[in-house]
């Protein structure tokens, strides 16, 4: 016999067995996994399907993201504009609210210098005249609250009683005209009746 080929009584070919043993457990395994895989065992077209369907849900995903992203944005501008409506309605009322204080803090210098010039048991011309012009609505009741030249004041509330007393007179007349008119053509009539 040859030296070398061994012989059947030696010690390497169990092992060459074992080896063969093992590559073929290892290839029925790989078989096995292979079939009970779900992508493995699929064909090419379920494949691309599986694929196509995952670039439309990526797609999809993109989309409402950017859908998002926009209705967000949406919604921060209408938030910012209805801060900046809130803001300026605020301001609005406090500035009514100053005005309607001022304007009530005018009128009670006004009705105190009424009550002042009223307590008077006998009032002098001036004072008539100041309670006139505070009376009256075409004067400003700022110079009084607000001026200290009592000349000029009385000179512009003369001014203005005299303006005043002129239309009354003017009313007056008017009425007198009319009530003389009115009698004197009634007494006509009486006149006529009584000549019947």
């Amino acid at each position: 016999m040859d030296k070398n080929f061994p012989s059947k009584n030696d010690s390497t070919n169990p092992s060459l067995i074992d080896l063969l043993r093992k590559y073929t457990s290892r290839t029925e395994e790989r078989d096995t996994v292979r079939k009970e895989d779900p992508r493995i065992n699929r064909p090419p077209q379920q494949q691309s399907n599986v694929q196509t369907t995952n670039l439309n849900e990526d797609r999809m995903n993109l989309d409402y993201k950017a859908k998002w992203e926009e209705s967000e944005a949406k919604y921060r501008a209408l938030e910012k504009k209805h801060q900046q409506l809130q803001n300026s309605t605020v301001k609005q009322l406090q500035n009514k609210i100053d005005q309607l204080q001022r304007d009530s803090n005018q009128l009670k210098i006004v009705k105190e210098r009424i009550a002042e010039v009223c307590s008077c048991r006998q009032l002098t011309n001036i004072q008539i005249d100041q309670l006139k012009l505070l009376v009256n609505n075409d004067f400003p009741t700022e110079i009084i609250a607000n001026k200290n030249d009592f000349h000029q004041q009385t000179l512009k509330l003369r001014d203005i009683i005299v303006k005043h007393n002129d239309e009354l007179l003017n009313k007056f007349q008017v009425m007198i005209q009319g009530k003389r008119k009115r009698n004197q053509f009634e007494n006509d009539l009486s006149d006529d009746n009584n000549d019947n």
